[in-house]
């Protein structure tokens, strides 16, 4: 398991402040910190120690994805989008990119009707 942690700001944006912020929320808990920092705040994760279940972080266009988990079907997923980058959060940075966050999915196929 790890913890997420973010600031939206857009009223008043001050990303080193946010970034300092979210860091020390996230420094509480023991692992690797990643950190985000975008026009109106920060966001990061912070990963348990030896853990290998998938999760990070990754921007595409102005997006921010935490993710402390994993996605099961991510090679299906991946042959939508061959040019994210590694890991799951770029995949769906990357899908949320391309096709709009309402759209984030595979088209539905005849095999899954």
């Amino acid at each position: 398991m790890s913890r997420i942690a973010g600031l939206h700001r857009p009223a008043d944006p001050r990303p080193v402040e946010d970034r300092a912020e979210v860091r020390r929320m996230l420094l509480r808990y023991p692992g690797e910190v990643e950190i985000l920092t975008g026009p109106v705040g920060a966001l990061g994760r912070t990963a348990r120690p030896g853990a290998s279940i998938g999760g990070g972080t990754a921007s595409a266009s102005g997006l921010q994805v935490a993710l402390d988990g994993r996605l099961l079907n991510a090679t299906e997923l991946r042959s939508v989008v061959p040019s994210a980058g590694p890991g799951d959060a770029a995949l769906i940075a990357a899908l949320v990119e391309r096709h709009g966050i309402d759209a984030a999915h595979l088209p539905p196929s005849p095999a899954r009707c």
